[in-house]
């Protein structure tokens, strides 16, 4: 049992360490309104033409979502076949065996 907490605990503290270390991405921002218009201004003035943005884009034609949860519902359905094949061929003993080495 131990074994098994330590197992799911030390991903946990890995990703809390790393959540610690990596610092938080902030915009600032102008307080007042005349502040805001005025950086807008100097962004329209010194605006470079239309670029690809620097986050990825979703794409237009998600024909890839419909094969994919049909491959999705496949894999469910064969491990809903599979599971009880499975748990009838093994034997009391190696379950046993398994639930002990946790």
């Amino acid at each position: 049992m131990r074994l098994a907490a330590v197992g799911i605990l030390t991903p946990l503290l890995v990703l809390l360490v790393l959540a610690s270390v990596c610092p938080a991405q902030e915009r600032h921002r102008p307080s007042t309104r005349a502040a805001r218009a005025a950086q807008r201004a100097a962004a329209a003035a010194t605006a470079k033409p239309a670029e690809d943005p620097p986050v990825p884009v979703l794409p237009q034609d998600p024909t890839w979502v419909r094969p994919l949860l049909i491959a999705l519902g496949a894999m469910v359905a064969a491990a809903v076949v599979v599971g009880p094949i499975y748990r009838a061929w093994v034997t009391e003993e190696e379950r046993e065996r398994m639930r002990d080495e946790g």
